[in-house]
């Protein structure tokens, strides 16, 4: 095996290895974005069946 295709093998393994960290740690941004505001939205919920009594 040349020196080029070792160095090819190499960039597509670290390439691979990024994209498989990448997308766990960006699948948890997301995931604490979405606890967030369904937080937030349960919250004005609460607050807005508060204030109105029941019929």
């Amino acid at each position: 095996m040349s020196t080029w295709w070792l160095f090819a093998v190499g960039v597509a393994v670290t390439a691979v290895v990024a994209i498989g960290l990448a997308l766990p740690i960006y699948g948890a941004i997301l995931d604490g974005r979405y606890e967030r505001e369904s937080a937030e939205v349960l919250e004005l919920s609460k607050e807005r069946a508060g204030r109105r009594p029941a019929a």
